[in-house]
């Protein structure tokens, strides 16, 4: 999950952008969260010792219980006053980076299936004074060379801006 606080002088974070659903609990914020669509799926991680890790989706009701304004986006978005680029979802274009196979998602029928693309993965984007483009990753499941092919973020593919976040 990442903060946003820009420009502002507050020192508040003015927006919020998660990768995967990850929620936790900010307080009576009054701010947008950014959320793929696929953040609402039920999910879990199969460690090959067979051990798992339920990872449940938030809840629309509690969001809104919590003030925050629920965006679902799955392309380009932008946050704080059109500062700060969320890449939206980022496409698979290499054959060597082949997301998160321990991934499973519940499907309709209450079973489980295999979902290694985490779909929801999202970066966001923001040009900084007299540095440029950074992007801030999420888990990047998709992969750093995908991150940065992602059209949204292709500005900083062409220079050498900083990438900078969660490499899983």
């Amino acid at each position: 999950m990442t903060l946003l606080s820009l420009g502002r002088g507050r020192g508040l974070p003015e927006g919020i952008r998660t990768p995967e659903g990850l929620f936790q609990r900010y307080g009576r914020l009054r701010m947008p969260l950014v959320l793929h669509p696929d953040a609402f799926k039920d999910r879990k991680i199969v460690l090959p010792t067979g051990a798992e890790l339920h990872m449940p989706p938030p809840s629309a009701n509690d969001l809104d219980r919590e003030g925050l304004t629920l965006v679902e986006e799955r392309g380009p978005s932008f946050l704080v006053d059109q500062s700060v680029l969320v890449s939206g979802q980022v496409e698979r274009t290499t054959d060597y980076e082949r997301g998160f196979p321990l991934h499973q998602t519940r499907t309709q029928d209450g079973g489980w299936e295999p979902d290694p693309w985490i779909w929801d993965d999202q970066n966001a984007i923001v040009n900084v004074r007299d540095r440029g483009l950074v992007v801030v990753s999420g888990c990047s499941h998709a992969g750093a060379v995908n991150v940065l092919r992602t059209p949204s973020a292709s500005p900083v593919s062409s220079g050498s801006s900083p990438l900078s976040g969660g490499f899983t």
